[in-house]
């Protein structure tokens, strides 16, 4: 059976997956994991971007967003999120392949809202 990321549109019953690893700046992933909380979404953290890509193609998770991933850990999911109908960031940015991107990916209901807030928090 295909799989197909979710359909929900409303932030405040969003479930999103928020990315943080220590070359990210703190003080900004807790300005967005702020704004995204008033908002009502309910946020995790699970450690395993990749996974959380697959988790957002599969409709389990609504969004996965990062400030930067790694291309060997990004290109995948983003392509299965985009085949389950998402939508995601270009990817990798500016820069190319060797120095990675940011990741936004999400449902399509969701997706112009975080891309929002993201450049609102950047």
């Amino acid at each position: 059976m295909p799989i197909h990321v979710s359909a929900c549109a409303k932030l405040d019953r969003a479930l999103l997956g928020l990315g943080y690893v220590e070359r990210h700046d703190l003080e900004r992933h807790l300005a967005l994991t702020r704004e995204l909380s008033r908002a009502g979404a309910a946020i995790k953290d699970m450690g395993a971007g990749a996974l959380m890509l697959a988790q957002v193609a599969a409709g389990r998770y609504e969004a996965y967003l990062e400030p930067h991933m790694h291309a060997w850990d990004a290109q995948a999911g983003l392509l299965l999120v985009e085949e389950a109908g998402g939508r995601v960031l270009p990817y990798p940015g500016p820069h190319g392949l060797l120095e990675g991107g940011a990741i936004i990916a999400s449902n399509a209901g969701l997706f112009d809202e975080l891309r929002a807030i993201i450049t609102r928090n950047a």
